[in-house]
């Protein structure tokens, strides 16, 4: 697993030496580089990781300018940004991740599994916790971080299925039920969905924009030109990253892993095609 790890590393520690070197081309030609936003992804933020945490809201901070996810402006040209978002709304993070991002005044995005509020998790996590006592937030605690004027609330649906696996009812359902108690009970305006694991259809992107969604949060690593509507891309970062790590997810420089993933998809979805290509034949 380490020696995966530093794999990624320095495939990405290579775009960003390319990324320098084309921003040097375009300023030795008086033109501007192209800008980009980054936005990072979060879980929990444990007390022993507390200080970890603080310090790579600094280095995030010295990498770029700190921007809303819901931002509503064009990322300009020449200008590096990132944008914090955070996942399930774990009461770690209100505790110990909130007061970090609000000594360096950093907005964040928090998208909450509605039907989970109070509870522990039994859902799949993509990493391995780093609490075995983790909860999310119960709905008095949600109100009172909802009120922080750096928090904005978003929809993580309602129980945190992977709406692609679900009925066209059941999906619409959990997407449904989740902004509506959000903004009846928090009182506040939902625009933002992350799909849980990531995983959607374009069928999904209807039904969410069919309620009222405006911006789909995805896991996929990918900067973005332009937030605030349409499908943003995410970098995963946990607190436990190793400092070059969470500087260059900053950078986007591990946005290759998004290209990475879609050849793995069509790899695995030719073996497929290609057994049903030999079925129509046999029985033709």
């Amino acid at each position: 697993m380490r020696l995966k790890r530093v794999f990624k590393l320095l495939i990405s520690l290579g775009i960003y030496g390319v990324d320098i070197f084309f921003d040097r081309i375009s300023s030795a030609l008086g033109k501007p580089a192209c800008g980009s936003c980054a936005v990072l992804y979060y879980h929990e933020v444990i007390e022993a990781h507390r200080e970890r945490f603080g310090s790579q809201l600094d280095m995030i901070c010295r990498e770029a300018t700190p921007i809303s996810p819901l931002a509503s402006q064009k990322v300009e040209n020449g200008k590096k940004y990132v944008a914090i978002t955070v996942d399930d709304a774990f009461i770690s993070f209100f505790k110990n991740g909130l007061p970090e991002l609000e000594r360096r005044q950093i907005p964040v995005l928090v998208f909450v599994p509605t039907a989970w509020l109070g509870r522990k998790v039994d859902w799949a996590m993509e990493e391995v916790m780093a609490s075995p006592n983790e909860r999310i937030a119960t709905l008095e605690e949600l109100k009172e971080f909802a009120a922080h004027p750096l928090v904005r609330i978003g929809s993580h649906t309602a129980n945190h299925r992977k709406l692609s696996e679900l009925s066209d009812a059941e999906a619409l359902k959990d997407l449904s039920d989740s902004k509506t108690f959000l903004e009846t009970e928090i009182g506040c305006r939902v625009d933002a969905v992350s799909f849980p694991y990531g995983g959607f259809t374009n069928r999904d992107l209807k039904l969410a924009s069919q309620l009222g969604y405006k911006v789909f949060f995805s896991t996929s690593p990918e900067t973005t030109r332009n937030l605030g509507a349409g499908i943003v891309g995410r970098f995963r970062v946990e607190p436990s990253d190793w400092t070059l790590e969470t500087r260059l997810k900053a950078a986007g420089a591990y946005r290759w892993q998004s290209a990475a993933q879609r050849l793995r998809s069509r790899l695995r979805r030719a073996p497929a095609k290609a057994g049903a290509s030999i079925s129509v034949a046999c029985s033709a």
